[in-house]
C-alpha cells in the first residue's frame, strides 16, 4: 500500500463499515442464574455487509465487540451505543497504545500508526450504573492489520561482548522511510543483547539516538536490550524534503520501524518498557519522538537538548533550513509549518493527546555554550511558554535537572548524574511502564529555581552562548537563579490499586538533601481510575483530605500534600453521579 492510499476513516457507529475495517459485536443475554462465558465467540462480520449486528439491550450479560482494521485508518467505537447499555457508563482497562478514551462520550478512538500491524489488542470493559454499582462486563477486541509494509533489515556483522552479543543491521527504507535521493546504505542500526537465555517481555529496550555527527555503537548489558539508530544526515532526528518538495519525518519513521523489529525479533524485549534516551540533537530528537509517539515508549531520558526549533542558534536554524526548509514567520497555532512547529514540545505536550502523559528526564548545562540554557527558558514565538512553564503549567510528570556543566562537560562540583541518586526508571523503584501510573510534583517546596531568561545581570547576553559562563568556574553562570538544581527530584510511588471506583497509589521522597515536601501531587496513565473533564473525585492522605476536579484532559491535582521519607497513601474516590 502507498502513502497516497493510507488516508482513510473509519467510524463504527452502527451504521456503515469502511474498506479496511472489519468488525462484530454481540451481547448474548443471559437467563438467570447463568453464569457469563468468557469464551464466547463474536460473529465475524464481512466488509460486504453494510451494518453491525444489533446487540442485546441485557447489559448483565457479556458484551464483545470485535474489529480489525488497517495501519493508518481512524476507528471511532461509541462502546455505550454498541454494547446497548442501558444507560450505564463504560470503563475500559488498559486501552491499546495510542488510543484515546472519550470518558464524556463513551468512545474509544484509535487511529493505528504504521508501526502497529500485525498485533491484537484486546480490552476489557466494565459497565457501572450512575449509583456506582458494577453491572456487568465485556471485552472489546482490535486486530490491527499490517497495511503499510516495511523492508526488513539485513544484518551485516555481531560480535562478542563480555554481557552479551552486538547485532549491527543495514536498515533498507522505501518511500515512507526515506526520500528516494537518500544512500539507504548510510542507515544503520546496531543491537545489544543480553547474554544467556532472556524470559519473553522481560527486559526493557534503550534506545539510544546520538548527537550531532554521532555514531551508531551499543555495548551489551545483562539488566536490558540496547539499541542505537543512526540519523547521518544530521535531520535533528526529524527527516528530510521529498519528492514533493516538502519535509517528511523519514528519519523518526526510521526509528519506529528499528523499534518495531527489535520487538518482533527479540521476544524477550517488554514492549512496554521501551525508552529514548539521547544527549544534545539526540536529546531534542528524544523528547520530540518520545512525546510526539508517546504510545510506543514509558519514559524518555533527554539531555542538553533544544526544546523549541524556532529558537536554535542562527548557524543550527541555517542547517535545517537546508533540510527542512527555511522556517515561515509565525502567524498562530491553526498555521502550523512542518517541523519548526509540529516540533515545538511546549505546543506537542498541550496538543498531541497523551503527549502530557510522558514521563521526561531532562538535564541541562547553564554553562553550556553551544545550546545554552535558554532551550528551557526561552518562550516558544508559537506558543510564548517556555519548555519549564509548560512542565509546571501542564502538572507533566518527570524529573528536571540543571547544573553548571556545559554540552557534555561534568560540572566541577557535582557527579555525573548526581540528579538521578542512582534512581534507573527502567528497572528500579518505582520501575516505569506505559500501562501503569505514574505521578507527579508541582510547587514542590524541595525544587531550586533555575533562574530567567532575564537573566542576572552579570554577563552579557551572547546570541549563541546566552549567560554561559565557563564550565571550570563554578558561580559565573549569568542565568540567575540556583547553580544547580532540580525540580520533581526524589519523588517515588507504588501504585496499590487501579479500579473503576477507586485508585490508591502511595508516595514518598528519597531526596537526599530535604526530606521533608509540600507539593501539588498529579496522577498519570491511570488504567481503569479515568475521569472525564470537570468529574470530581474525594481524596485523603494521611490527616489531609477534600474534593478535586478533573482537568481538561481528566487528571485530578491534590493540591499541598506533604511528602516525606515513609510512604503514604494518596486516596482517589470517585463521586458518582
Amino acid at each position: 500500500m502507498t502513502a497516497t492510499q493510507r488516508a482513510g476513516r473509519c467510524i463504527l457507529l452502527g451504521l456503515a463499515i469502511q474498506t479496511g475495517c472489519l468488525a462484530s459485536a454481540s451481547t448474548p443475554p443471559l437467563a438467570s442464574g447463568e453464569a457469563a462465558d468468557a469464551n464466547i465467540e463474536p460473529a465475524h462480520v464481512s466488509s460486504s455487509q453494510a451494518a453491525l449486528p444489533t446487540p442485546s439491550a441485557a447489559v448483565q450479560g457479556l458484551c464483545e465487540l470485535t474489529f480489525q482494521l488497517d495501519e493508518e485508518l481512524s476507528l471511532e467505537i461509541p462502546v455505550q451505543t454498541l454494547c446497548e447499555s442501558g444507560g450505564s457508563r463504560v470503563f475500559p482497562g488498559t486501552v491499546p497504545p495510542g488510543a484515546v478514551w472519550d470518558a464524556s462520550s463513551q468512545v474509544l478512538r484509535f487511529t493505528p500508526d504504521a508501526f502497529q500491524g500485525g498485533r491484537s489488542y484486546p480490552v476489557s470493559l466494565e459497565f457501572w450504573s450512575g449509583e456506582g454499582a458494577l453491572r456487568g462486563r465485556g471485552s472489546l477486541q482490535i486486530q490491527v492489520n499490517d497495511s503499510v509494509t516495511h523492508p526488513d533489515w539485513a544484518l551485516i556483522s555481531s560480535s562478542e561482548r563480555s554481557d552479551g552479543r552486538s547485532f549491527r543491521y543495514q536498515q533498507p527504507v522505501n518511500e515512507h522511510l526515506a526520500a528516494p535521493a537518500v544512500d539507504a546504505t548510510n542507515f544503520v542500526v546496531e543491537v545489544g543483547v543480553p547474554a544467556g537465555e532472556v524470559a519473553p517481555a522481560s527486559l526493557p529496550l534503550r534506545v539510544y539516538l546520538h548527537g550531532f555527527h554521532g555514531t551508531v555503537s551499543v555495548e551489551p548489558v545483562s539488566h536490558e536490550f540496547r539499541m542505537a539508530v543512526a540519523d547521518p544526515h544530521n535531520t535533528y532526528w526529524y527527516g528530510e524534503t521529498g519528492p514533493d518538495g516538502l519535509p517528511h519525518p523519514y528519519t523518526e519513521r526510521r526509528v519506529l520501524h528499528a523499534i518495531e523489529l527489535a520487538l518482533r525479533d527479540y521476544p524477550g524485549i517488554d514492549p512496554d518498557r521501551v525508552y529514548l534516551v539521547g544527549p544534545s540533537m539526540g536529546g531534542a530528537g528524544a523528547a520530540t519522538i518520545g512525546l510526539l509517539h508517546h504510545r510506543h515508549f514509558s519514559w524518555v531520558y533527554a539531555t542538553i537538548g533544544q526544546a523549541i526549533p524556532r529558537n536554535h542558534r542562527a548557524v543550527r536554524i541555517a542547517q535545517l533550513a537546508s533540510i527542512w526548509g527555511a522556517p515561515a514567520s509565525v502567524l498562530h497555532e491553526q498555521s502550523l509549518q512542518e517541523p519548526w512547529d509540529t516540533r515545538d514540545l511546549t505546543w506537542i505536550a498541550q496538543h498531541v493527546p497523551g503527549a502530557i502523559d510522558q514521563f521526561l528526564v531532562l538535564k541541562h548545562g547553564k554553562d553550556d555554550s553551544i545550546i545554552h540554557f535558554g532551550a528551557m527558558l526561552e518562550v516558544s514565538p508559537l506558543t510564548g511558554r517556555s519548555f519549564y512553564e509548560t512542565l509546571t503549567s501542564l502538572h507533566m510528570a518527570g524529573l528536571t535537572a540543571w547544573d553548571e556543566g556545559g554540552h557534555g562537560t561534568v560540572d566541577p562540583l557535582h557527579a555525573d548524574e548526581w540528579w538521578m541518586d542512582g534512581w534507573d526508571p527502567a528497572t528500579g523503584n518505582p520501575t516505569l511502564r506505559r500501562d501503569a501510573p505514574t505521578m507527579a510534583a508541582v510547587d514542590n517546596s524541595c525544587d531550586q529555581q533555575p533562574g530567567s531568561r532575564a537573566g542576572d545581570g552579570t554577563r552579557v547576553w551572547d546570541p549563541n552562548a546566552g549567560f554561559a559562563g565557563q564550565v571550570e568556574v563554578p558561580g559565573d553562570s549569568g542565568w540567575g537563579g540556583h547553580p544547580a538544581g532540580t525540580r520533581n527530584r526524589g519523588l517515588r510511588w507504588e501504585t496499590q490499586s487501579d479500579a473503576v471506583d477507586e485508585l490508591q497509589i502511595a508516595a514518598w521522597t528519597e531526596h537526599p538533601e530535604c526530606p521533608d515536601a509540600m507539593a501539588d501531587l498529579t496522577v498519570h496513565r491511570a488504567q481503569w481510575f479515568r475521569l472525564a473533564a470537570g468529574e470530581q473525585v474525594r481524596w485523603a492522605m494521611g490527616e489531609l483530605g477534600g474534593v478535586a476536579t478533573a482537568d481538561e484532559f481528566g487528571l485530578v491535582t491534590v493540591e499541598r500534600v506533604v511528602l516525606t521519607r515513609t510512604p503514604t497513601t494518596l486516596r482517589l474516590q470517585r463521586i458518582w453521579r
